[in-house]
């Protein structure tokens, strides 16, 4: 099965969530319990569409409620056109310590300084 690009999936979600919440409003002007009905089941397939497909095209997490540029789990590019790789981005999963552009060091440079630094 082939997946269908963040983008679009996010876009198709917003257009659905619109109408949803539109037919809602117009069953609740027009006393219409079954526009109510029908607008919330729009919005519920909107949801459920969200959650189903709305995932990083190569580590296959969900990516939460905001459309963003790169993934905030692996850090790869959802647009096309973005680098591979970005120095100044730190993954959700990156370890806490260690912030973004730092270079790796060991831990004897650490602890070979004295107690002033030096």
């Amino acid at each position: 099965m082939r997946k269908i690009p963040p983008k679009t999936v996010w876009i198709i979600v917003f257009i659905l969530s619109v109408q949803g919440l539109l037919v809602c409003l117009v069953g609740a002007f027009k006393s219409t319990p079954r526009l109510i009905w029908a607008g919330a089941g729009v919005m519920i397939l909107a949801l459920v569409l969200e959650f189903a497909f709305y995932r990083c095209p190569y580590c296959g997490k969900w990516l939460g409620r905001m459309w963003m540029k790169r993934c905030p789990w692996c850090g790869k590019p959802l647009e096309e056109g973005l680098p591979e790789e970005d120095p100044d981005y730190r993954p959700i999963d990156a370890p806490a310590g260690k912030t973004p552009g730092e270079p790796d060091r060991a831990p004897e440079e650490d602890a070979a300084k004295g107690p002033d630094g030096e």
